[in-house]
């Protein structure tokens, strides 16, 4: 798309090529957060958007959305209640440094072009046609993980698995000048990172579920948080450093090798908080629902 948008609307009605990327994503991002904003319920239980679910799926929806819900029960659903689960939860704060790690890591997102246009392939549109499949690559490795990680009831493996690819693609972007290994290792960083995200907050969202106002909230400050890696890591390419960015790639190596220690922490909350509500229910004849590790 962005090679089409490039070739095709460069210079039309005065904007460049880039320019008309940004303004017709933009106005479709606008158009689609409307569309959300009217559509999509608060939660499956209320009145709003009725017309949208037959009252079985409304039903079936807030059976699962309860059977999967941890066995920390709290029965106040107040907004102010909510707001203070999240902050003092340790989880929460665990899940922000995880994504903003994530995200950092990520940083050659936005430069991803640059980086592909230091291969010399050819022309631009040459050089965006050639950005498009490891990104293609990536949606199919992204929907792979969840899947898998849904079927086998494990997330933490499977992000620390993806990372772990994301980390020889740096190694090896930031080792050599080969210019077909260096593009072989963005297949690699690009389909880990991406990868490991899906998984990353569907995680997030089911451990921190206590109730629903703590869910919306904790997912907020996740996001938030998660989204300063954004501001920085572009930050890391200089164009004194061009074609190879060493430092660059050195400074996403890094923080995916924090996403992976940032893992095991959280792994080591988790596993601890169902020793204790195993603890809890303990002679009770109920089974709990544990956190997913």
């Amino acid at each position: 798309m962005a090679a089409g948008i490039f070739a095709g609307l460069g210079g039309v009605a005065g904007p460049e090529g880039w320019r008309w990327l940004f303004i017709l994503e933009g106005a479709a991002t606008f158009l689609l957060g409307l569309v959300a904003f009217v559509m999509l319920p608060d939660f499956p239980a209320t009145k709003s958007q009725n017309w949208l679910f037959a009252a079985e799926e409304k039903e079936s929806t807030v059976t699962r959305m309860a059977r999967d819900a941890v066995s920390e029960e709290e029965h106040d659903q107040s907004v102010l209640h909510g707001l203070r689960l999240t902050v003092t939860d340790v989880k929460v704060w665990a899940f922000a440094l995880l994504l903003l790690s994530n995200q950092s890591a990520y940083g050659f997102n936005y430069f991803y072009p640059v980086i592909v246009r230091g291969f010399n392939l050819g022309s631009r549109t040459i050089t965006l046609v050639c950005t498009a499949p490891p990104y293609l690559l990536g949606a199919f490795i992204s929907y792979f993980i969840v899947w898998h990680s849904d079927r086998k009831a494990e997330r933490g493996w499977h992000i620390s698995v993806a990372i772990l690819f994301a980390i020889v693609g740096f190694i090896i972007s930031a080792a050599t000048i080969n210019i077909p290994a260096r593009y072989a290792a963005s297949f690699l960083y690009i389909c880990g990172c991406f990868g490991a995200n899906a998984a990353l907050y569907s995680w997030a969202a089911s451990s921190l579920g206590q109730t629903p106002t703590k869910k919306a909230c904790a997912t907020a400050i996740i996001n938030v948080t998660g989204q300063l890696g954004t501001i920085w890591s572009p930050y890391f390419f200089d164009s004194d450093d061009e074609p190879r960015y060493t430092r660059a790639m050195i400074l996403l190596l890094a923080f995916a090798v924090l996403e992976i220690c940032v893992f095991f922490l959280l792994k080591f909350i988790l596993r601890r908080a169902n020793k204790k509500i195993i603890a809890e229910y303990e002679g009770t004849g109920e089974i709990p629902t544990l956190f997913t590790l």
